[in-house]
């Protein structure tokens, strides 16, 4: 960043350049050097922006360009969902397993692909009777087509048994979200009517633009992201006692 030039004895000092900036002449402008000051007769020169100016002894500093973007957390509790964790100034998802530990929930692994805390990675993150479903990273029982799934159906190609695979497998008109294992109300918003959206816990929500769009049900909260009223978007929203905010925007 640029320092400050002091004032000429006849003029007013203004930034220092980017890099350095020279003394001047007795009666002219300095030119680039290390912090120069203005010559008796004439005023420093002003340089490109740094990060911030300091004021010379005759006149303002100019103010730097650039710096770092806006900070969005300062705390943890500021954030939730699929970005519980705050590292400077930014929510992000998991990078170790022991941060997903620190959550607890069940979910000990961290996909470094994602960046999600999941319950498995590998088989044998599961127990001894389950198998790690690699598409949905949940641990279930092992099954084969000869072998019951109570209550869902044999996934054959992963070997673990599933709540559902298509809709027909979900019961009172419910729809199957395949990569939640879940028979839920709605996958997406042609599900839902009245001018409703299907929100991150696949349940159909009000539309909002706006906290004052919501505020029944417990959904008290605009997620700008999917335009609909949820109850969290960060831990803050929870109440504090513990309570963490999930990733589906329910507090625990």
């Amino acid at each position: 960043s640029g320092t400050t030039g002091a004032a000429g004895r006849g003029g007013a000092g203004v930034a220092g350049a980017s890099g350095t900036t020279g003394a001047a002449g007795r009666g002219g402008a300095g030119v680039a050097g290390t912090t120069g000051a203005a010559g008796r007769g004439g005023a420093g020169v002003a340089g490109a922006s740094g990060t911030t100016g300091a004021a010379g002894r005759g006149g303002a500093g100019v103010a730097g360009a650039g710096g770092t973007g806006a900070v969005t957390c300062t705390n943890r509790g500021m954030c939730g969902g699929l970005t519980p964790f705050c590292d400077m100034g930014t929510c992000r998802g998991c990078d170790t397993n022991a941060e997903c530990m620190g959550l607890g929930g069940g979910t000990d692994r961290c996909d470094t692909t994602t960046h999600r805390c999941v319950e498995c990675l590998v088989m044998t993150d599961c127990a001894a009777n389950q198998m790690c479903n690699l598409a949905t990273h949940t641990c279930a029982a092992g099954c084969t087509n000869n072998t019951p799934c109570a209550p869902g159906v044999c996934d054959t190609a992963a070997g673990t048994c599933v709540r559902c695979l298509t809709d027909g497998n979900c019961p009172n008109g419910q729809h199957c979200d395949v990569a939640a294992n879940a028979c839920v109300e709605c996958v997406n918003n042609t599900q839902c009517t009245n001018m409703r959206v299907c929100g991150a816990a696949h349940r159909c929500v009000d539309g909002c633009m706006s906290n004052n769009d919501c505020g029944r049900g417990g959904a008290d909260f605009c997620d700008m992201a999917t335009m609909s009223c949820v109850e969290c978007r960060t831990n803050n929203d929870c109440g504090g006692g513990g309570s963490i905010c999930l990733p589906d925007h329910t507090c625990s």
